[in-house]
């Protein structure tokens, strides 16, 4: 269903919305509370992009008021809900959840339409907030940002050269996003 949503949507755009609000009164909310594995592994049958940012739980509500400002100040047509979700602190050096407890929103869009918009207007809204994205998800950041947002970045980077001196483990990501 979510696919010929997004496909309807695609070829009138204008009739995106109108759409969202027939699945928003269709489809029952849903709460999920189990072991990840339990809860995050489902089928994916309906092909997307994603972008999903880690921020403090505290900037949660402010950072979902913002997009939604910013989704319905526009003309952009979105037809894949937003996810929430939220995690303990962990102590790993270029995890997400580095020393502080998160709220991670994810945002989507089908694989037909240009995601770049929507995308760019949501890593404004997170970086404001201390923002970390997803490391196996799309977003823009550098080395440069990275070593700001994460305290221990510089000695995951000094590790990194003292085991792959000769950058065995490379490729033009790992370049961007740790430094070549």
């Amino acid at each position: 269903m979510l696919g010929l949503i997004n496909e309807v949507g695609t070829r009138r755009p204008a009739w995106q919305s109108r759409i969202n609000e027939l699945a928003g009164r269709t489809l029952s909310p849903r709460t999920f509370i189990d072991h990840s594995a339990a809860v995050f592994v489902s089928p994916r049958r309906v092909r997307f992009v994603e972008c999903e940012y880690a921020v403090p739980r505290t900037s949660l509500v402010p950072v979902i008021t913002e997009l939604r400002r910013w989704i319905d100040a526009g003309d952009e047509q979105i037809g894949i809900p937003i996810e929430i979700r939220s995690a303990a602190a962990d102590d790993l050096w270029l995890s997400t959840g580095h020393h502080r407890e998160n709220a991670y929103v994810a945002v989507h869009h089908y694989w037909r339409r240009d995601p770049r918009r929507y995308f760019a207007a949501f890593e404004a809204i997170v970086a404001a907030h201390g923002g970390r994205p997803h490391w196996g998800k799309m977003h823009t950041l550098d080395a440069a940002r990275l070593r700001e947002l994460y305290p221990r970045f510089a000695d995951f980077v000094a590790l990194r050269d003292r085991l792959d001196p000769a950058r065995v483990f490379a490729n033009p990501y790992l370049d961007r996003v740790l430094g070549a």
